[in-house]
């Protein structure tokens, strides 16, 4: 982490960019302004920066950039976006050609390929596939999920250091959990041990940790059902998720029914 916007390799200054996340995927969201008249992506700070130069009269867009995983495809295509974000102004065309309204272009992503050094090209040249959104987003391409025009940036996208307390120490605590996990130690020592001053917030993490963890199972349940059943709907959601669930009655019930009214113990 660092607050300047460039660092070196090999004698050469390389822009670093702020980034964001979805709130509802995790992805990264890279905050950058575009330089129309350089063809290349320059940071985009967090706060307000006065700029000692004349750059800031030249032509920019603030927006996003998504880049693409190794070995995957850019998040959503251009065609699935606007099939499923009809709801924000797409019209379609002669039979199957489904384009976006006019005054919503500028609103939908455009892929571009970019160099280390931030400048970019339309045409591929060994370079990082990532997509660019204009400030405000719209939707988020990463969950395909549409906002309201007036939605606040800051209910879209989350920053580090924007968190309370509970919610850094969920996720510190999780790490470190994991980590013991992923070095196969015992399960009796995957433990963290913490310190609290006063009652009230001990009450407010354990229920921040019940509450996250919830969460994430059922999440987690949920991603498992539509994988084994491709797709789901309001009439078996429910139970296609209970069912990957796997809990015993012991989990759930205060009062075990035993013999032959247990049915297969759920």
């Amino acid at each position: 982490m660092t607050l300047h916007q460039q660092f070196e390799k090999n004698n050469e200054r390389l822009p670093l960019y702020p980034v964001v996340f979805s709130r509802v995927t995790g992805v990264e969201f890279y905050r950058v302004k575009m330089d129309f008249a350089k063809d290349r992506f320059k940071p985009w700070p967090m706060i307000f920066v006065v700029s000692d130069t004349a750059s800031d009269e030249e032509p920019s867009m603030n927006g996003y950039l998504i880049l693409s995983r190794k070995k995957e495809k850019i998040i959503g295509t251009e065609k699935r976006i606007i099939k499923n974000c009809q709801q924000v102004g797409s019209r379609q065309q002669r039979e199957m050609e489904i384009k976006p309204k006019k005054e919503y272009t500028n609103r939908f992503p455009h892929k571009y390929y970019v160099n280390s050094d931030g400048t970019f090209q339309i045409l591929k040249a060994g370079s990082i596939a990532c997509m660019f959104m204009q400030h405000k987003l719209l939707f988020d391409i990463t969950a395909m999920m549409i906002y309201p025009a007036r939605t606040n940036e800051n209910t879209k996208l989350a920053r580090l250091g924007n968190e309370g307390r509970s919610t850094a120490t969920t996720i510190l605590t999780y790490g470190i959990v994991k980590t013991f996990s992923d070095l196969n130690k015992p399960r009796k020592i995957q433990k963290v041990l913490s310190f609290i001053d006063n009652r009230q917030d001990a009450a407010l993490q354990s229920g921040h940790f019940n509450d996250s963890f919830v969460v994430g199972v059922l999440r987690t349940a949920i991603n498992a059902a539509i994988q084994k059943n491709e797709t789901l709907e309001y009439s078996n959601i429910s139970q296609k998720v209970f069912e990957e669930l796997k809990f015993s009655q012991k989990e759930y019930a205060e009062q075990v029914i035993e013999g032959t009214l247990a049915k297969s113990n759920i």
